[in-house]
């Protein structure tokens, strides 16, 4: 199925998942199955991500991730982005990590220059990690002052919910579960990426 067309979910439940694409410098997220409710998204690339969503709409909301499937996340219960997100507390970013290669401190920055700093990032490093971050990656956040978690995918979703909820600052890392080659039909941001 295609990442707009209403699917069959866990429990039974019908979710007409909303597609988020992307135009120069700006994310663009939109419910097929009613365009009448349209959600503004804002948007922004900060040190070297694709775009920004703020999904949430007044800032008041925190970020929580609804479900996540191969490919992609669901954001607020309405956002799907069809790559792996980085987190913070209001704020979800579209994130050009594919595989735990591609997670160098440089593209962990963000959490580093922001207000509060999250005192943790949980990593979802995919299904079942076989291999964690390198030490450079966790010793450069640990001297920063920012905590790492390290876990599977779906693991990581959780424990960032919880800890989300709960009002603490965090972020989150967290790779598709199969990511996409950049040359790969479907893949919405893959002539961006080059």
């Amino acid at each position: 199925a295609s990442p707009g067309a209403c699917m069959t979910m866990n429990r039974g439940a019908m979710l007409c998942r909303r597609v988020a694409a992307v135009t120069p410098g700006r994310v663009i997220s939109r419910r097929l199955s009613t365009p009448d409710k349209k959600k503004p998204v804002s948007s922004g690339s900060p040190l070297g991500f694709l775009g920004a969503a703020d999904v949430t709409g007044d800032g008041e909301r925190r970020m929580q991730v609804t479900e996540y499937d191969e490919g992609g996340f669901e954001v607020q219960g309405d956002v799907y982005i069809p790559c792996s997100i980085v987190l913070l507390s209001h704020t979800a970013y579209l994130w050009r990590a594919r595989t735990i290669e591609d997670i160098a401190l440089e593209t962990l920055q963000l959490f580093t220059v922001v207000h509060p700093r999250p005192e943790i990032v949980v990593f979802g490093l995919g299904r079942s990690p076989e291999r964690f971050l390198g030490p450079e990656v966790t010793r450069g956040l640990l001297d920063q002052g920012i905590a790492v978690e390290q876990m599977g995918t779906p693991d990581a979703v959780h424990t960032f919910n919880v800890l989300n909820d709960e009002g603490r600052p965090i972020g989150g890392a967290l790779l598709a579960l199969e990511p996409r080659d950049l040359g790969e039909f479907g893949d919405p941001f893959a002539a961006t990426w080059r």
